[in-house]
């Protein structure tokens, strides 16, 4: 019996797959099942990842057509659930690596706290392994607490990827990530949180996070943005709806971001984001204290309310 399931979403990445998968190997904790999702990559890919499993009895080969991370994801779990007796499961992107400890210090922490979901900090690493970023100032926390947990989430971004941290089963049991989206760790995140009983976070880097120039992340688009906008908006939602949420902590500076794109969005897009911007100041407006008139012209006139405010300062 495994431990740990760690699923490896794999789609043209043949350039950086190796280092990924050494590392995974070489692990210090060794008492786990590698699940590699070939996600219908067209490159040498499906080729490499049956050559390591045809090395290594703990890996399994998913081939599959291509639906995307979130869809190579979900089919990891799927097969995780009805496969493996593992209690634990891990993400790991296919162009990052490891710490060799990563395993060992999460599940070790895991069960010293009685946790079922521990997050660790990362470290940004660029295409020639040099170290860009190093670790930030992140938490030391271990809590029950979902209001702390929720205050982290919004002011701390590095608490929402799905791969630097290690999750009981259990919070998958009804859990998968939203198919088709391209911020889908923005849209679980928060069901995550919600579903983990103890949560633990060190502020070690364990996670060699690579920074690639042709990374969706890096190739910003209408559809991604708006995809942002509404997994934040949904967040918002959920936590107002369970009392979690300090609504004066809510943000309105992304949403005004797409005052300056709004010629780039085609009918459908500034369809989508008018119903956003609805959604958004249904929970923004639901705290007292933003039904000012100063925070109604903000929300609703926002470049051109700074513009006036501005003018007005210099008048002064």
């Amino acid at each position: 019996m495994s431990q740990i399931t760690v699923i490896v979403p794999v789609y043209k990445v043949e350039a950086y797959i190796d280092r990924c998968l050494e590392s995974i190997l070489a692990q210090s904790f060794t008492d786990f099942d590698l699940v590699l999702v070939d996600d219908g990559s067209p490159d040498n890919c499906p080729k490499i990842c049956d050559a390591y499993a045809e090395k290594d009895g703990r890996i399994t080969v998913i081939h599959k057509q291509n639906g995307g991370l979130s869809d190579a994801r979900n089919a990891g779990i799927d097969w995780a659930m009805e496969h493996s007796n593992s209690e634990w499961l891990a993400f790991v992107d296919s162009d990052d690596y490891l710490h060799p400890d990563y395993l060992k210090i999460l599940l070790d922490t895991a069960k010293k706290e009685n946790a079922d979901l521990v997050i660790c900090d990362f470290i940004r690493v660029n295409e020639r392994d040099e170290i860009i970023e190093r670790e930030h100032k992140f938490f030391d926390l271990v809590t029950e607490d979902k209001n702390k947990l929720f205050q982290l989430l919004y002011s701390n971004w590095r608490v929402i990827p799905a791969w630097n941290k290690l999750y009981h089963k259990h919070i998958f049991d009804d859990l998968r990530f939203a198919f088709g989206k391209i911020h889908e760790d923005d849209f679980a995140i928060h069901h995550v949180l919600w579903n983990c009983r103890k949560a633990v976070i060190i502020p070690t880097g364990l996670y060699y996070y690579l920074q690639r120039a042709n990374s969706i992340m890096k190739t910003e688009t209408p559809k991604s943005r708006l995809d942002s906008l509404e997994a934040l908006v949904e967040s918002y939602e959920f936590s107002l709806a369970r009392g979690l949420l300090n609504p004066k902590r809510m943000s309105t500076d992304y949403l005004h971001s797409f005052e300056a794109m709004k010629k780039e969005l085609t009918v459908a897009e500034k369809k989508r984001l008018n119903s956003l911007r609805r959604r958004f100041s249904i929970v923004y407006f639901s705290n007292p204290a933003n039904r000012s008139l100063k925070k109604y012209l903000a929300f609703h006139f926002g470049r051109l309310y700074r513009k006036a405010g501005g003018v007005y300062n210099q008048m002064r």
